[in-house]
């Protein structure tokens, strides 16, 4: 098993995609952050927490820790990660070229150094200094942060009567105190090319460029991206050319790299940096959808040493599945409270992918364009025609925008009811098994706008809400942030979810009847089908315990409140094979009377008779305890496994699911 050592500051989307990736993979992940996370913040399988200036103990960790590879994943993190990479003798660039990228002023020096396109700077430690060097610049002038990993800190100045703020400003959020200041090369399109390259020796592989639009009112801020980019064949060699040699006078040599620049009106590409790490904002997931490119496997792969994809990559033709995309960022014009985000609806059919950044979600302050740290999210939406795509980005902060609750007429609070058969009348023939345990009290609970005349309610448990009676937007807005499904008792609730939660997709899930006929001898049979290797276990307080620890199996266990809770009130059987949880059948929920079954198997273990056998053991210990395990189903797939073991389809119903990971 390959191990993997990962740097970030903060558990951000550019972690998230590497530990999915590296879970996909079979690799073992080491996470070094400089502050303490727990297994909550990081899904990683070890957590350590290190001085990233203190290089030895860094390099120690990771021999510790007997590492086969190591990713920076933001600028901070880029510098350690090369030092532990040649310390180890590991796949990654020298501390020194990594230095050079990170340094605004060394970059400028490195450009220089290189023969292409360089602006005039100087680096300055105070205001008055700042007065000085600037009588040699032509104006207007930028004044950016020398060490920093954003477009914070930035001012244009067309005269010097601001340039003490500006000074401080850059100051405050540059790493090391220094500020940048070089004349400001103009862009009148607001619009920039940006890229995020990934280098292998002399080899790079160019497909994720695409152009990235800024906004009047805020035109340091990257707002949307646009694929593909069309260059005639003197830019595109300019582009290329331009980017190789600074490359190269740097000394880099491998990795994923962020690229910013655009031409100028002599057409000399103008590189305004190289981030030496990957894009964030999901942006490589978007290069993915457009290039078919993993840029987040590639990274790790070649990190431990595995080339086999970079070679596939090299030798392969890869179709594109989309024509044009657009990749917006969502920003608020102004400060205020999350109440959702609309999309216009003749959008509805050309969104392929909304996702929330961390920390981000409904109900959460968000500060205006300027002053925001990170958007909101990320949406992207496919286009066949070029007309219709520019159509939709020259409007797209109109059929696109956060809506604020200060914005909506009316805010109804939301509480959960204490007695909950007060909204019983709302559900009436609604049979459903989560339904029945939040109604009963028993798990989950039932949430409302008014205790004591509900006229709409949402009975929410774990990742299901099931949404009754008069349709509030208030209700909705009370679910997982990751993953949810939504439930609606009518076509008008279907609406509003879909107009609050454009990403969410519809799905059709399968109700069993609440009565099956279950052939005992049968069920036996399909526990004998166990492969060799294959230990059937009852989930205890052990098994619990190995659940809980993973994404993939947590779900067995997680609806209910505590480890007691489950133990008491819960069932469950997993499958052990090398002391590892490959499937396993569980109460999703309990009610009086039954339990709501939960059936998966890890993916590298399916087809192997395990879930059905799981789920046997499961259904015979329920019949044994006269409770009824109830059967309802996500997809065909699941019916058909349901259909096996003695149930019959009662009806389809419709749910929305959203995916914002």
């Amino acid at each position: 098993m390959k191990t993997l050592m990962i740097l970030c500051t903060v558990p951000d989307e550019r972690l998230e995609i590497v530990l999915q990736q590296a879970r996909k993979l079979g690799y073992r992940t080491v996470f070094c952050g400089e502050k303490q996370y727990t297994a909550g913040d990081v899904p990683a399988d070890r957590i350590v927490t290190a001085n990233w200036n203190d290089t030895a103990q860094l390099i120690h960790i990771a021999a510790e820790e007997e590492i086969d590879g190591v990713v920076g994943l933001c600028d901070p993190a880029a510098i350690p990660a090369a030092e532990i990479a040649q310390t180890l003798g590991l796949t990654g660039n020298s501390p020194d070229s990594v230095k050079q990228l990170l340094s605004k002023s060394s970059f400028r020096l490195l450009q220089q150094k290189a023969g292409v396109f360089c602006p005039h700077h100087a680096v300055i430690n105070s205001p008055q200094e700042m007065q000085h060097i600037c009588k040699s610049l032509r104006f207007p002038i930028i004044v950016k942060p020398m060490l920093s990993s954003s477009s914070h800190g930035m001012t244009v100045l067309s005269n010097m009567s601001d340039a003490s703020a500006a000074f401080d400003e850059a100051a405050a959020v540059s790493r090391n105190g220094a500020v940048c200041v070089e004349e400001f090369i103009k862009n009148d399109t607001l619009r920039v090319i940006e890229s995020d390259v990934f280098v292998m020796g002399n080899e790079i592989l160019w497909d994720g460029i695409r152009y990235c639009y800024r906004l009047p009112e805020a035109p340091l801020r990257p707002v949307y991206d646009v694929y593909p980019v069309c260059l005639s064949k003197d830019e595109e060699q300019e582009y290329r050319h331009t980017l190789s040699a600074v490359l190269k006078q740097a000394g880099i040599r491998y990795g994923e790299l962020n690229v910013e620049g655009f031409f100028t009106p002599e057409n000399r590409f103008f590189i305004v940096e190289i981030n030496p790490r990957p894009g964030g904002h999901y942006t490589p997931q978007t290069v993915q959808l457009y290039t078919g490119i993993d840029l987040a496997r590639l990274l790790i792969t070649t990190a431990v040493g595995d080339h086999s994809y970079y070679d596939e990559l090299k030798t392969s033709h890869r179709e594109r599945e989309y024509k044009y995309l657009l990749d917006h960022s969502v920003f608020s014009k102004k400060n205020g409270v999350l109440d959702h985000i609309h999309v216009d609806p003749s959008l509805k059919q050309n969104l392929i992918s909304m996702r929330y950044l961390h920390g981000q979600k409904e109900g959460d302050s968000v500060k205006n364009i300027v002053d925001a740290v990170r958007p909101i999210a990320i949406i992207v939406f496919a286009f066949d025609e070029k007309d219709e795509l520019e159509r939709v980005r020259k409007n797209i902060t109109k059929l696109v925008c956060p809506v604020l609750k200060e914005e909506q007429t009316e805010i109804k609070t939301v509480y959960e009811l204490i007695d909950p058969s007060k909204a019983s009348a709302l559900f009436d023939n609604w049979e459903n098994t989560i339904i029945y345990s939040c109604l009963q009290g028993l798990m989950g609970k039932i949430l409302v706008t008014d205790t004591e005349h509900p006229e709409s309610a949402c009975a929410k448990l774990g990742c299901f809400g099931f949404y009754a009676g008069k349709p509030e937007p208030e209700l909705l807005h009370h679910r997982q942030k990751d993953y949810y499904i939504f439930v609606p008792q009518t076509a008008e609730w279907a609406e509003l979810i879909q107009e609050y939660f454009p990403a969410a997709k519809r799905i059709t899930r399968y109700a069993t009847k609440k009565v099956a006929h279950f052939n005992v001898e049968q069920l036996l049979e399909n526990i004998k089908m166990l492969p060799d290797g294959c230990k059937l276990r009852e989930i205890d307080a052990e098994i619990y315990d190995k659940c809980i620890k993973s994404r993939l199996t947590s779900d067995f266990v997680s609806a209910f409140a505590s480890k007691e809770m489950f133990l008491q009130y819960g069932r469950g059987v997993v499958i052990l094979k090398d002391g590892e949880i490959v499937s396993g059948a569980s109460s999703f929920s309990y009610y009086n009377g039954g339990i709501e079954l939960e059936v998966d198997t890890v993916e590298t273990e399916r087809k192997k008779h395990l879930a059905l056998a799981t789920a046997s053991a499961l259904i015979l210990r329920c019949l044994k305890e006269k409770l009824y395990p109830n059967w309802d189903a996500h997809s065909v797939a699941s019916l058909r496994l349901a259909e096996k073991l003695g149930y019959e389809l009662d009806h389809e119903y419709p749910a929305y699911e959203l995916k914002l990971l």
